[in-house]
């Protein structure tokens, strides 16, 4: 848990995105409910509900973990298979995902989160599995296991679109300014993708970044797009864009 404010400063931090971290990270920001929070009698199922969770949990954590044989020090998890039905629809929301991150397509700003989410999904319908089984020994994950999965994964990429999304505005737009600025220092106005993150500032050495930034100049008016195969140092460039004049 973190307040709103250490949590953007995460979530953009550049380094952890680099490093993977933030990817293999399922944050959720609910929206504060602070002026509605009514006083309700406590619901007696609700509390039921809760009481079974924590006793399920209680007995899955004194569970010892499997080891190999002759060392107990060291971990040996057993493997937990799809079923035929849960791969299938695996592999389908794999291909969806795919798709969405192509440029201009939905998890496009939240890619290296999106390459890993049909990971994620896998992951959470295993947990369900093995939460749902009486003495923990699942051999299979089933459909409607992976269907959980792949619903929680969903929730989690929104979470991801809205949180990130947001937290990643003023760093991108001071990014962008940076690099407006180096431009404007060019001899020349006209340059093309792999210039600019080979050249421009530190902060604008990858490709995805550089173009983030002129994508943002573009739409602030300070760049223009160049057809593609526009000769720019003697190649046809596929990304180009000019500096517009102030």
């Amino acid at each position: 848990m973190a307040q709103e404010t250490v949590a953007a400063k995460l979530l953009s931090d550049p380094m952890l995105a680099d490093m993977g971290l933030l990817a293999r990270c399922l944050t959720v920001a609910p929206e504060s409910t602070v002026g509605g929070r009514v006083f309700k009698e406590p619901d007696d199922q609700a509390q039921l509900s809760l009481e079974a969770y924590t006793a399920r949990l209680a007995f899955i954590l004194r569970q010892l973990p499997a080891t190999k044989p002759g060392d107990d020090q060291v971990l040996n998890p057993r493997a937990l298979e799809c079923a035929p039905e849960a791969r299938a629809l695996w592999t389908a929301f794999y291909n969806e995902t795919e798709a969405e991150m192509a440029e201009g397509k939905a998890f496009a700003q939240i890619r290296s989160f999106a390459a890993k989410l049909p990971e994620h999904a896998a992951r959470l319908a295993g947990v369900l599995t093995v939460y749902g089984t009486r003495d923990l020994s699942a051999a299979n994950i089933g459909a409607d296991a992976m269907a959980n999965g792949i619903c929680l994964a969903r929730f989690y990429a929104g979470e991801a679109l809205r949180v990130h999304g947001a937290a990643m505005v003023a760093p991108d737009r001071a990014l962008a300014a940076t690099l407006l600025q180096w431009w404007q220092k060019q001899p020349e106005r006209r340059l093309h993708l792999s210039a600019i993150y080979q050249f421009g500032p530190n902060a604008i050495r990858a490709p995805d970044v550089a173009r983030r930034m002129v994508r943002i100049l573009e739409e602030e008016g300070h760049a223009t797009r160049l057809p593609a195969g526009t000769i720019i140092e003697g190649a046809a460039r596929k990304e180009a864009w000019e500096l517009v004049p102030d």
